[in-house]
Order: structure tokens, then C-alpha cells, then sequence
């Protein structure tokens, strides 16, 4: 998981799931949107309450190995600041790694 995820979760307040390890030691972990089922659902997102997707193609045209780091750097202060946005992605159903 990238700080990236992180921090999109804690703008729009997704809380982290606790795992604990074989030594009774507890950890969060939280969605990994570089993941692309995690991926795929933020564009989804993005594209029924913002109306598009397009940024992605500009940002990685020539260095498709930064997709999904561009995409969390696209979308993190539209989170801060659109309600609707971080809800939506608050309400979905996330994969946790």
C-alpha cells in the first residue's frame, strides 16, 4: 500500500482494518488503490460524480509505470474538497491487503 491510499482514506474517512501477526502484534492496513480492483472502483467513482476520467491518458501518456500514483495525486485534493466525491468513495466496498 502506498502513503498515497493512506491518505486518501483518512481524507474521506475510511478506518483501517487490524490484523494481528503470529507474535499477537496488531497492524492497520488499509484499501491499496494502486491495486486494480481498488483502481478500477475510484475511476468508477470519479467518473459517475465528477463526469470524467480523462486527466489519466494526459498525466501517463509517456510513463504508463506512474498510472495509479497519478491518479491518487489527482484525486486527493478533490476528495478535500468535494463532499459528494469522499463519500462515495467512503460508502464503496474496498479490498483490504
Amino acid at each position: 500500500m502506498t502513503n498515497l491510499s493512506k491518505e486518501l482514506c483518512e481524507i474521506c474517512g475510511i478506518e483501517p482494518e487490524i490484523i494481528e501477526d503470529y507474535d499477537s502484534n496488531e497492524y492497520e492496513i488499509y484499501p491499496d488503490f494502486s491495486q486494480s480492483g481498488n483502481l478500477v472502483k475510484l475511476l468508477k467513482i470519479a467518473n459517475d460524480v465528477l463526469g470524467s476520467v480523462h486527466f489519466a491518458t494526459a498525466y501517463t501518456k509517456n510513463k504508463p509505470d506512474i498510472f495509479e500514483e497519478q491518479v491518487l495525486l489527482h484525486y486527493l485534493p478533490i476528495a478535500k474538497l468535494n463532499e459528494g466525491f469522499k463519500r462515495a468513495i467512503r460508502a464503496e466496498e474496498w479490498k483490504y491487503d
